[in-house]
C-alpha cells in the first residue's frame, strides 16, 4: 500500500503533466533541479525558532562537503545527541535551503 502523502504527491505530479507541464525526467539538469528546489522551498512550513544555526563544510572526495548544524531551544550548554539528516534527492535535487524547515523541527 502507498503512504497516502506520497499519493497525494504522485496525483498532483499526473495533473501537472495533464495540465501541460513536461515530466520532471524530462527536463535539462539544470531545469529541473531548480524547478524540484522551489517546489521544495513553497511546500516548506515556516521555519520555527532554534537557539542557534551553524552553517559549515568538512572535506570530502570531490571537495568540500556543506552541512548546517541546529542546536534546539531549551538545550542546556554543552554536548548533545547527534542526527544527521540525508534529505535524499540522488546528489542532484533538494539542499539545505529545501529542507531547513524539516531539520529545524527535528532539531526542536
Amino acid at each position: 500500500m502507498l503512504d497516502p502523502e506520497a499519493r497525494t504527491l504522485l496525483d498532483l505530479m499526473e495533473q501537472a503533466t495533464k495540465a501541460g507541464r513536461p515530466k520532471l525526467e524530462s527536463l535539462p539538469h539544470a531545469i529541473g533541479r531548480a524547478a524540484v528546489d522551489k517546489m521544495s522551498e513553497d511546500s516548506e512550513a515556516d521555519p520555527p525558532e532554534v537557539a542557534s544555526v551553524v552553517d559549515g563544510t568538512v572535506p570530502g572526495p570531490a571537495g568540500a562537503i556543506r552541512f548546517r548544524r541546529y542546536r534546539p531551544l531549551g538545550a542546556k550548554p554543552g554536548p548533545l545527541p547527534t542526527l544527521i539528516y540525508y534529505h535524499g534527492g540522488g546528489f542532484v535535487i533538494g539542499s539545505i535551503e529545501t529542507h531547513d524547515s524539516t531539520c529545524r523541527r527535528l532539531a526542536n
